[in-house]
């Protein structure tokens, strides 16, 4: 069983997080001296040109960055107090959820229903529960009547809503999303965005969200904070939004 502290402790919390990729640590650091913390409730958007460090941060938050990708990390990840090094990865998977940009690169089934269940009938929970987390989540993210479509049939929009059901009927502690409106047209967006700021203060589903996102614009006005990487995947920029 997985013990998360009620208290109100750091969900993520980066500490002078360097890494470098690959067996020579002379190489180049993907992402240095990064230093952070976010709640749960608590919005993050993290921005910065390509090659700056966005989705070495992701790796490194999702527990990827030690558990799959090797190479040398300086400074500390934890999560909810604890070192991603004293997770088994397993339980790690269970607490942080990553979604990529493309939903295609995700998704497994043939089914709106059978992708929401994927990750539940892996864990073996019980039927009657799988059902009634998949009715749950598909009525908040507003595509119960999509349950039966397949997913070839869907649109842009309701394959990302249809990933990121997936992952919240996990009930993950942490979300992170990987420009998660790329694909979208503007409508969907607004839908996407307002949808995924009210599951993010709800009590059931109440998360530490991590959007990467280069058009800050577009997604600054439901953060609580925001954090711009430079080119050498240093901070740039960070603090509340409402003060910068």
């Amino acid at each position: 069983m997985i013990s998360i502290s009620s208290t109100p402790n750091n969900a993520l919390c980066f500490k002078n997080f360097s890494f470098i990729y690959g067996n020579n640590e002379n190489y180049r650091p993907a992402i240095s001296d990064v230093n952070f913390d976010l709640k749960e409730g608590e919005i993050l958007i993290l921005a910065g040109p390509s090659g700056s460090g966005k989705s070495t941060l992701s790796y490194a938050m999702s527990g990827l960055i030690p558990w799959r990708l090797k190479g040398f990390m300086k400074g500390k990840v934890e999560i909810f107090g604890k070192s991603v090094w004293d997770y088994e990865f397993k339980d790690l998977c269970k607490i942080v959820g990553l979604v990529k940009q493309n939903p295609l690169d995700q998704m497994v089934t043939f089914t709106v229903r059978d992708e929401i269940a994927f990750g539940l009938e892996n864990l073996q929970y019980p039927k009657n529960e799988i059902e009634e987390r998949i009715d749950e989540i598909s009525k908040l993210m507003g595509i119960n009547h999509l349950l039966n479509r397949e997913i070839e049939q869907l649109s842009g929009g309701q394959k990302q809503l249809t990933i990121l059901s997936s992952f919240l009927v996990m009930k993950p502690k942490i979300l992170i999303l990987d420009e998660p409106i790329a694909f979208l047209d503007q409508q969907s967006e607004s839908l996407l965005l307002d949808r995924l700021h009210k599951l993010t203060n709800s009590e059931e589903f109440k998360l530490a969200l991590i959007i990467i996102e280069h058009r800050l614009s577009r997604v600054a006005n439901i953060a609580d904070k925001i954090i711009v990487l430079n080119d050498n995947g240093r901070i740039a920029l960070k603090g509340k939004t409402s003060d910068i």
